[in-house]
């Protein structure tokens, strides 16, 4: 019997399907178990034929998969790996320990998630949880909370397209109607009128200028008219 580690060298592309219809990159290792009486040979040439074998079965299951599926992942990538493998000639079988996501893909995966459970919210929660990142980025960052907003806006770090609210704004207070008030009629003061008389300029008897007013005039005596 003969062993031969082997494993992906870098992460290969592969597309979940339903919830997380996503593009991610697997990483995976195992061991190629070869048949009693199998003599330790040409190891690369047998390993580099399982490793075309798997890629081809993952192509089969990629864009069928769902996230919650990975972990029966490996065991049928196992099996149907060793078919082809042994369909060859090569008398291995193939045995994957594991599929593991990379770091970017699982952050993608946890937005996901997140968005979800927050669609799941009443309006009072979805405002709390908002209000929550808010202090939350606000206190890991030191940013005032205009900045925290643009940055988290610009970064689109939001589930389901949320912005993050402002700065809360008290209820409006509606005006009271003011009743209207009677008018108080203020008495006007009587103003004494005063008969204004013609008086003339010169006595139409001796011909004097009045300087004095009066009825008779200073210099003759005689009446004015009215």
């Amino acid at each position: 019997m003969n062993n031969i580690k082997f494993g992906a060298s870098k992460p290969v592309p592969f597309m979940l399907s339903g919830t997380y219809q996503i593009p991610v990159r697997l990483s995976f290792s195992g061991m190629l178990i070869g048949d009693a009486g199998v003599e330790a040979g040409n190891d690369e040439y047998i390993k580099n034929n399982a490793m075309t074998q798997i890629m081809d079965v993952l192509n089969k299951y990629s864009g069928k998969t769902e996230y919650e599926e990975l972990e029966a992942l490996p065991l049928k990538v196992s099996r149907d790996a060793t078919e082809a493998l042994r369909a060859s000639g090569i008398n291995y079988n193939v045995n994957i320990m594991s599929f593991a996501i990379d770091d970017k893909s699982k952050d993608m995966i946890a937005k996901i998630q997140e968005a979800q459970r927050f669609s799941d919210l009443s309006g009072e929660e979805k405002a709390r949880y908002l209000e929550k990142k808010m202090k939350e980025a606000q206190e890991k960052s030191g940013l005032s909370r205009e900045e925290v907003i643009a940055k988290m806006t610009a970064a689109s770090d939001l589930p389901s397209g949320q912005t993050m609210p402002a700065q809360p704004q008290p209820m409006p207070v509606q005006p009271i109607p003011m009743q209207p008030q009677p008018q108080q009629v203020q008495p006007q003061a009587m103003q004494p009128q005063t008969v204004s008389m013609s008086m003339p300029k010169f006595c139409p008897n001796c011909g004097s200028p009045v300087t004095v007013p009066g009825k008779f005039c200073g210099n003759c005596g005689a009446p004015f008219m009215s």
